[in-house]
């Protein structure tokens, strides 16, 4: 018996249901998250299927859930009254809806790897996607490489084929896939003995108040998915458009991230069930601490200068310079804006206003020194202000004064703003008129910075929070 209501009782012959030793599910009361139950299919969309039950029990596969091994629609893979086996994901039962997988999660139980530790591996294959490594059919993403979305892509390309790495897991996506990080933010979060107690009894240890990173999984215009590096939490987990951004965003693709963007979370609330919920506002996961903001720089950088050593190597013209190298070339075009001028070395850049000598026009030849350079972006900054280019030190070696420690007090002047950092010449005696960077970013979640507070030319008081060789 399939059904039963006043007018008519519907009965099934299908020899897989009647013979079938799985328990059957009858009400939403009685599903389980996890369980297997035995369904038919009634109806196929591009974005899933629906399958009935007994007793008007019906849930829903989404296309994500089907099957891991195929690229193709569900329509052309399933068929109205096809028996399947499926798992429960997710159970709402005053709406009386139900989330249901192909996918089973006990595969990814006997996964030889766990979510958080780390393995050395050896990279088979550097795609536009990311690493494939020698770990059965791993995938690190691009994102995964780096918290700096906008460096991803370039990154990838500094791996080499048979090169070893040591990377953590992330997560397990599919059965036995698991998905490998190297971001810092998961990697400190990994091995921060604070966290112990998660990685070792996942979800059951999880407590309201917990900061921890994420991944972008899906994004919706009413929300986001993300997925958490925790043991037996493999569904990605949706936080509502009130809880994305501290913004009032008409939909949360105007919060900019993309897929497998790295971000953090903050746990609000634990139903009963063990069900998580997360929030990604900026005031709910920073903490004030703007140690945030000087790691995420220091990496930023670290992340930047490995790009520029591989290009340099590959023989790209705007990776061969540096800050404080001396350049010469002609002003091609001249206005209040600011110059265009084209170096000896066949690069045309533009010059602002605040770094060019009064009077400049179209024709004159110039001799100035770099500030700044983006070899992925090709973008160049170079001062020729006589102002300018008599603070900048000879030798520029990131050296500051003896007794310019950490928490020191110094003056700036600001040469370069970017959507990521101020670059500065730090002035005076304690600074040795060295650049150094000033974060504009204070969270990972802060993907917004306002950089318009920030002025050219504009002289203003630091602390040092930092010196990092080379």
């Amino acid at each position: 018996v399939l059904s039963v209501n006043n007018l008519y009782i519907q009965l099934t012959l299908k020899p897989s249901l009647v013979k079938s030793k799985i328990a059957p599910l009858t009400r939403y009361e009685d599903a389980q998250v996890g369980q297997c139950y035995e369904g038919t299919v009634v109806n196929v969309y591009t974005k899933g299927l629906l399958v009935s039950f007994y007793g008007g029990v019906s849930g829903f596969v989404p296309e994500r859930k089907i099957n891991f091994g195929y690229d193709d629609s569900p329509e052309n893979m399933f068929y109205i009254g096809q028996t399947v086996k499926c798992y429960v994901v997710d159970v709402d039962v005053p709406e009386e809806r139900i989330t249901l997988t192909f996918i089973s999660p006990h595969d990814r139980e006997e996964c030889e790897v766990e979510v958080g530790r780390s393995y050395t591996m050896t990279i088979t294959t550097v795609g536009s996607n990311g690493l494939q490594v020698h770990h059965g059919l791993e995938l690190s993403p691009a994102k995964h490489l780096t918290d700096s979305p906008v460096l991803a892509q370039s990154l990838v390309n500094t791996y080499k084929k048979g090169t070893k790495i040591v990377a953590y897991c992330w997560n397990i996506n599919n059965p036995c896939q698991p998905v490998f990080t190297l971001r810092p933010s998961a990697v400190n979060f990994f091995t921060d003995n604070a966290n112990a107690s998660v990685l070792d009894l996942g979800s059951s240890a999880v407590e309201v108040g917990m900061i921890m990173p994420c991944s972008v999984a899906r994004i919706k215009s009413f929300g986001i998915f993300v997925e958490l590096p925790v043991r037996g939490l493999y569904e990605p987990l949706f936080v509502p458009l009130k809880e994305v951004s501290d913004e009032d965003l008409a939909s949360a693709e105007d919060f900019g991230v993309t897929l497998h963007q790295g971000l953090m979370c903050k746990v609000i609330n634990i139903k009963d069930n063990g069900k998580l919920f997360v929030t990604l506002r900026l005031s709910m996961c920073w903490d004030n601490n703007l140690e945030d903001s000087v790691e995420l720089l220091k990496n930023h950088l670290k992340d930047s200068d490995r790009i520029i050593k591989h290009l340099k190597k590959q023989g790209l013209t705007t990776a061969q310079l540096s800050h404080g190298d001396k350049v010469s070339g002609v002003v091609v075009e001249a206005s209040n804006l600011g110059a265009v001028v084209k170096l000896d070395m066949d690069v045309e850049t533009l010059v602002m206003p605040q770094h060019c000598p009064r009077g400049v026009k179209q024709g004159d030849k110039v001799d100035g020194k770099v500030l700044f350079v983006d070899p992925i972006s090709g973008r160049v900054d170079i001062t020729f202000n006589p102002l300018v280019l008599e603070l900048i030190n000879q030798e520029q070696d990131g050296k500051v004064r003896e007794d310019c420690e950490v928490d020191t007090h110094l003056r700036m002047r600001v040469v370069v703003v970017t959507s990521n950092f101020l670059k500065v010449i730090l002035k005076g005696d304690k600074g040795c008129y060295q650049f150094a960077y000033v974060p504009t970013s204070i969270h990972l979640n802060h993907l917004h910075p306002d950089i318009r507070q920030y002025k050219l030319g504009a002289n203003q008081k630091m602390v040092l929070k930092r010196t990092v060789k080379s």
